[in-house]
């Protein structure tokens, strides 16, 4: 099997894809399971700091969910070949 080759730009974009996702995927751990009704209530501006979080009773503020984690270990995999 041959490595395929990625340039650095590709290389920059893939990671700012992960931390995006990451963060995205932190800060709308509070939303996850809630219907549209509940988090326009709870949030009527928006979810966009961590600062507005105050229902972090399953996670740490800033801590991804297990999405995020299955999502590192299949890109680590891909790494890896």
């Amino acid at each position: 099997m041959t490595r395929c080759m990625i340039d650095d730009v590709v290389r920059d974009k893939i990671k700012g894809s992960f931390i995006a996702a990451a963060i995205g995927d932190a800060l709308g751990v509070e939303a996850e399971f809630k219907i549209k009704a509940e988090v326009k209530r709870q949030y009527p501006g928006g979810l966009r700091r961590f600062d507005q979080l105050t229902d972090s009773r399953r996670f740490k503020i800033g801590e991804w969910t297990d999405d995020m984690e299955q999502a590192l270990c299949v890109v680590n995999t891909l790494l890896a070949i």
